[in-house]
């Protein structure tokens, strides 16, 4: 029987559930992280680059699971952090909480200098400068500069009490995900917040998933033409990875389907992983929302006819539209412009005035009212 899949990263990846090649590509980074660690007191920021539903959540936590242990691993999903507004600060806490060190003065000297920082970061170079005009009115420039020194010393602090324990690991190693969900003003100051004062510490690095398009975006929202985004990923992250960009989604397909839900000789799963292939779909959360749709639609159906393989194309193509392309989607059912158009080819058709007056009007034409599509 078809089966449902979560549209969720997936927590624990094997061989079995692993739809789109993330352990081979998680394997290399794994390899790159144990075998650099001398080189991270200068690099300390990386990124995954990704489309939004690409699997970099799913590839983030595999490597949070291989590589603790040799690293102190935190997982920050910043998405639910949202709603602090200030997600350098709520980045900051997370860390903290996560550690059993005493660190009130970290915290509480951090909090003056992120608060103030959130309030004062513009842009007008691709590095994050402070516009000092807020930085006047929201904190003493005399003291904004103690505050810098000692946020550096402070959470260099940090670092030596979680990473000297017996056994401990020598390094952090923090994954920020969901970045791709924030609104642009968060993602922007938590990016150059990190950049800024998170990489004063000797011990910690950073791994973000990212959707280059939301950043692009974002830094579009924020700042117009004057920057761009390209260089100011290029400025905040020191090397930079990619999602496969050519995904082989033919596994994820076919564990929808059982062996035995055939077209003639051929797989149903086989038959639909070509047709996604043919419309270049092949983002993998959306192959998953389009599928489970689908296997809904298919078990609410009283006949156990599942239909030709016309129609499970159909289905799925009407599903994909209506999803991801809702314009597209409406204008196949506007009838009006179908009609429009319909009486324009008559026109070019030579078809006088009272032939086309009569076609126009005619029973096939009157049959077709989107009253009766509302159903559909």
């Amino acid at each position: 029987m078809s089966k449902l899949l979560p549209n969720l990263p997936i927590e624990d990846l094997t061989l079995e559930n692993d739809y789109i090649g993330i352990i081979e590509k998680g394997t290399l980074l794994k390899s790159f992280f144990l075998t650099n660690k001398h080189e991270f007191s200068q690099i300390k920021i990386f990124s995954i680059y990704g489309e939004w539903g690409s699997g970099k959540s799913t590839l983030m936590k595999y490597l949070d699971k291989e590589l603790k242990g040799t690293f102190n691993t935190f997982f920050f999903e910043s998405w639910e952090f949202e709603s602090d507004n200030n997600l350098a600060l709520s980045l900051l806490e997370f860390l903290i909480s996560k550690t059993d060190s005493k660190t009130d003065k970290l915290l509480k000297n951090g909090k003056n200098l992120l608060d103030g920082f959130s309030k004062a970061v513009t842009l007008k170079t691709p590095i994050a400068n402070l516009n000092m005009s807020e930085v006047d009115k929201n904190i003493n420039k005399e003291s904004f500069l103690e505050r810098k020194k000692q946020f550096k010393k402070d959470f260099r602090g940090w670092e030596k009490k979680i990473t000297i324990k017996d056994k401990s690991p020598d390094y952090n190693i923090v994954f920020i995900d969901d970045l791709d969900r924030c609104e642009p003003e968060n993602i922007l100051n938590l990016l150059s917040a990190m950049k800024l004062f998170f990489t004063y510490g000797k011990k910690t690095i950073f791994l973000c998933g990212i959707d280059k398009k939301a950043i692009r975006e974002a830094v579009k929202t924020k700042y117009g033409e004057i920057v761009k985004a390209n260089e100011y990923l290029e400025k905040i992250f020191d090397i930079s990875f990619s999602m496969p960009e050519t995904v082989n989604s033919n596994k994820l397909v076919n564990s929808y389907f059982d062996d035995n839900e055939k077209v003639g000789e051929e797989n149903l799963g086989d038959l639909i992983s070509n047709f996604f292939e043919e419309l270049h779909f092949k983002n993998p959360r959306r192959i998953k929302k389009i599928l489970n749709k689908y296997l809904i639609i298919k078990r609410l159906k009283e006949s156990e006819d599942s239909g030709t393989l016309f129609e499970t194309y159909l289905t799925l193509y009407l599903l994909i539209l209506n999803e991801f392309e809702p314009e597209s989607f409406s204008l196949l059912f506007n009838l009006s412009i179908k009609r429009t158009n319909y009486i324009e080819s008559l026109k070019k058709s030579n078809n006088t005035e009272q032939e086309i007056k009569n076609i126009s009007n005619g029973d096939l034409l009157n049959y077709f009212k989107e009253d009766s599509l509302n159903s559909f």
